[in-house]
């Protein structure tokens, strides 16, 4: 190697060891959604001919977010908004509408109906994405909103981190821009979340809850003839009105391809968990991250603990062995020795009985003995992230 060879090499060591790294640019697409709303980056998307992997993903991507938006538009139209829900979708933060819409009891199994369609479409672009693909979409998390209004522009309380509750108010009082370029791994994590929502889908329209809705309106409409009001209880009334409608829909007989729907959706989501976690041992780079191995920094500006993958994924092998039926749902009332074997009750769905299943003989077509699911796996988990935060980042971690 002559002078000027080692010159230029020691120059190359010098300025790759010293330069700061170039912040990356959002894609177009994160400036489509920005000034024009999501609606108008799926068209421009869905256009486009022979996409690339990054193109899939970013197409997959903002269909899912299309999924969100759709069932915050039918929440807000119709002022859907149970305070005590704990369903994905339902629970989202939804801005008031002091003139919402004569809402009708089938409009819930309908949110839920159209949440499957834009899933399943989303998932159609992810799952498609392989190890070999290369992935690299960068985007602004400040540039994505929903159109809860469907009033074609960005109003207060739209933006993403609006509906990200703790971690959102967190990223938002940082300095910078939350930019994050979404690779191959982040295909599989998504198309995760993508399933999880179409098992929650799935287990709402099971037990279709159109007809207990009615039901509960007829009566509190008898109720205000009557009295001339609604009258006040210790607990609020909408608050109220939601449990009764929940445990009347899952005393009704559950539909069985829609429970055998909500297994199949539960088994991709763990698939693709397992894969996200795999490629995101492999990865190599420290770009700009989603999640992050241990190796990496997440560009959220929020800690993810070191042993974070190992310990989730703990808790989806424990989800998945309830599934199996290798282990068993303790009952309060059966002891130590046996419980309930969920893969029984996925082969022979039939209504839950609250009384019935609190007393015990309910579940006697499901029970088994067997080793029971302890919660050791979560406690871990929680320790890791602390008992505060931790549905906060299985939240994300889906």
């Amino acid at each position: 190697m002559n002078s000027v060879q080692k010159f230029t090499a020691y120059a190359v060591l010098f300025l790759s060891a010293t330069a700061v790294p170039v912040a990356a640019e959002p894609h177009p697409i994160s400036e489509t959604i920005n000034n024009e709303g999501l609606a108008a980056a799926e068209r421009q998307l869905a256009q486009q001919t022979d996409l690339d992997a990054s193109e899939r993903f970013a197409l997959g991507g903002v269909r899912f977010l299309r999924g969100i938006e759709n069932a915050t538009q039918q929440m807000w139209r119709y002022q859907i908004q149970p305070k005590a829900s704990s369903i994905p979708l339902l629970r989202l933060p939804i801005p008031k509408n002091y003139e919402p819409e004569p809402f009708k009891p089938e409009q819930i199994a309908d949110l839920f109906k159209q949440a499957l369609k834009d899933m399943e479409a989303a998932d159609q672009q992810l799952a498609a994405i392989q190890d070999a693909d290369e992935v690299s979409f960068t985007v602004s998390l400040d540039h994505i909103w929903f159109d809860v209004n469907a009033n074609g522009q960005r109003d207060q309380r739209e933006g993403l981190l609006s509906f990200l509750g703790m971690f959102g108010r967190q990223i938002e009082g940082q300095d910078q821009d939350p930019i994050i370029t979404f690779d191959t791994s982040d295909a599989a994590w998504l198309a995760a979340y993508a399933n999880l929502i179409s098992a929650s889908s799935h287990a709402v329209l099971a037990f279709d809850p159109s007809e207990p809705i009615a039901r509960i309106n007829a009566a509190e409409d008898k109720i205000r003839a009557a009295t001339g009001e609604i009258p006040a209880n210790f607990i609020e009334r909408p608050t109220l009105n939601y449990f009764a409608i929940v445990i009347q829909s899952i005393e009704q007989q559950p539909d069985r391809n829609s429970i055998a729907s909500v297994e199949r959706h539960l088994r991709a989501m763990l698939a693709h968990n397992k894969i996200f976690w795999t490629r995101v041992a492999a990865e190599t780079d420290d770009a700009n991250e989603w999640i992050p191995s241990d190796r990496q920094t997440s560009a959220l500006g929020l800690v993810f603990p070191k042993g974070l993958g190992e310990t989730w994924l703990a808790v989806l092998s424990d989800i998945e062995k309830v599934l199996d039926g290798d282990l068993l749902i303790p009952h309060p009332l059966l002891g130590r020795n046996g419980g309930i074997n969920l893969a029984k009750y996925f082969a022979d769905p039939s209504p839950i009985d609250v009384s019935a299943w609190l007393h015990g003989h309910g579940v006697v077509t499901y029970l088994d003995n067997g080793e029971l699911i302890s919660g050791r796996s979560w406690e871990a988990f929680q320790r890791l992230v602390s008992r505060r935060d931790a549905m906060q980042y299985a939240m994300i971690l889906n």
